[in-house]
């Protein structure tokens, strides 16, 4: 039906370079991606909260304003992310997520994602 994810292309970010006309993003390092096929649903409502998971994980680990501190050593930051994070996975550690039966994987399309 459409509604959920089969799997996703995980790497170290991108830049985004001009080829022509076009805008093109090209991975940081290709080496370090990867292909992983989920086993499990995931849909639109599981992907926001894995992503406010690690959006609170790199707010952690960023700079303050002033670009000189680090949030991380600063405890108002590490309570608040602290407190997003739990409520995040606590809401998708008691959802169903019903395991996929087994089935062909087409190992033809690996790795052949229209980037």
């Amino acid at each position: 039906d459409r509604s959920c994810f089969t799997g996703c292309l995980m790497g170290l970010g991108y830049n985004v370079e001009m080829v022509g006309n076009s805008r093109v993003a090209k991975p940081l390092y290709p080496s370090y991606d990867i292909d992983l096929d989920f086993d499990t649903r995931i849909g639109v409502h599981e992907l926001s909260l894995i992503n406010s998971v690690r959006f609170s994980l790199s707010k952690t680990l960023s700079y303050d304003d002033d670009l000189t501190t680090q949030k991380i050593k600063q405890i108002r930051y590490l309570t608040n992310a602290r407190e997003e994070i739990l409520n995040a996975l606590s809401i998708l550690y008691k959802k169903e997520m019903t395991f996929k039966e087994p089935g062909w994987s087409p190992e033809h399309r690996r790795f052949k994602w229209q980037i």
